[in-house]
């Protein structure tokens, strides 16, 4: 019985003895800031902001021309409402590609945000130029007419979103709001 046992518990041993010894393996450093900027992404996903950070800003120490890195360190700036971090980053990203319409249209949110209103109306028509058929760049311009009171605009923008996506989840919002400037429209005009 015993040796049975044992026949059994060898590869268990064998694989326990195995991980330990992988465990004490010294991990190489990431190469390239890229690389960095992977980690950084991991250390996002478990929600280790601090770790984030400190990588993300090696990352950009290591090479501050890589376009992914800033990118991504922009988007989730974003996403964490960190707005000057998310600005600077989708800049510099933005330089290195001036036609990524992904980074155009988060700096928009961006600058939007910020209320720099030019400037993301500026991206918006960007992407429109580089892309006519991209529904967000509508949408986003629409919401920015209606942030800036242009509810004319905001009406053909909005009315152009659902054209390019007819398929919307937010559709009866943004029909709804449509009814709504449409009615503050019609009241201005009966009190002028």
């Amino acid at each position: 019985m015993t040796s049975h046992a044992w026949r059994y518990a060898t590869p268990v041993l064998f694989l326990a003895v195995w991980a330990i010894a992988l465990i004490r393996l010294p991990v190489p450093a990431p190469a390239s800031a890229s690389e960095l900027a992977e980690v950084a992404i991991g250390y996002y996903k478990i929600r280790d902001l601090p770790r984030m950070r400190s990588t993300f800003k090696e990352a950009l120490a290591q090479d501050p021309q890589d376009f992914r890195t800033n990118f991504v360190a922009g988007v989730i700036a974003h996403q964490e409402r960190d707005w000057k971090e998310a600005q600077t980053r989708l800049e510099s990203a933005h330089r290195l590609r001036p036609d990524d319409i992904e980074t155009a249209l988060t700096l928009g949110v961006v600058y939007h945000h910020e209320e720099e209103y030019e400037a993301a109306a500026r991206l918006y028509k960007r992407v429109q130029a580089l892309d006519p058929k991209n529904p967000r760049a509508a949408y986003n311009m629409g919401q920015l007419c209606v942030t800036v009171l242009a509810y004319g605009q905001a009406q053909t923008y909005l009315k152009q979103y659902l054209q390019l996506a007819p398929q919307a989840p937010d559709r009866p919002e943004v029909e709804r709001l449509i009814g709504q400037l449409q009615a503050s429209l019609k009241a201005s005009k009966t009190k002028s």
